[in-house]
């Protein structure tokens, strides 16, 4: 069983429509990291609000996005590159953590595959791993009953968690990631994915 920390910076708050800028991504047993930025699919430019959060420019997208020299363009050689790490480095079964993943990242993750299938490439070595999704917003919302805000940098401010940037890709993974231990640490049991599920959907 592999674990995958995942996080997406991207053009604006719809997981369907805004265009993927960044991606970060860390198999925690082996420490395996991925970290890319993507040129815009729909070749729009990024808004001034999202270069203020992300601190992601426009010149930085067209300058440093993966390039392979591939006929579909800059986007899907990003997303190529990404999945045929995702092959390399989990196993039959890999654990997905994303912090609002269930709204979002899951979301982008499945939206980035069905592009890669739209551009000819064979997605089924992924599609056929048995995967386990855990939203760690939504296993705080369990664990943290007193809790009011759950937003990642709130949570680790509470855990004690250094976040040294916000709302970069590879950053936010590494802070996540201290915050899922955290997180498990506070639960009593097993710790396989199905529980944990389980447990955040309140099933016996």
């Amino acid at each position: 069983m592999k674990t995958l920390v995942l996080d997406f910076e991207t053009s604006g708050l719809n997981p369907y429509h805004s265009d993927v800028i960044e991606i970060g991504a860390k198999v925690i047993e082996s420490g395996a990291i991925f970290s890319s930025l993507i040129r815009p699919k729909s070749e729009m430019p990024i808004s001034d609000k999202i270069s203020q959060i992300t601190g992601i420019t426009n010149r930085e997208l067209r300058r440093y996005c993966r390039d392979r020299g591939w006929t579909r363009g800059c986007w899907y050689d990003g997303f190529a590159e990404f999945y045929y790490w995702l092959l390399d480095h989990t196993g039959d079964e890999v654990t997905i953590v994303s912090h609002n993943g269930t709204t979002f990242d899951f979301i982008i993750l499945k939206q980035i595959m069905k592009s890669l299938r739209e551009g000819g490439c064979d997605t089924s070595l992924w599609e056929h791993k048995d995967m386990y999704y855990i939203d760690t917003l939504l296993l705080a919302r369990r664990l943290l009953v007193n809790q009011e805000y759950f937003k990642q940098t709130t949570l680790c401010k509470r855990f004690g968690i250094r976040v040294l940037v916000a709302h970069r890709a590879l950053a936010d993974v590494e802070s996540l990631e201290m915050l899922y231990q955290k997180l498990l640490s506070l639960m009593k049991g097993t710790r396989h994915p199905l529980d944990i599920i389980d447990y955040i959907n309140l099933k016996d």
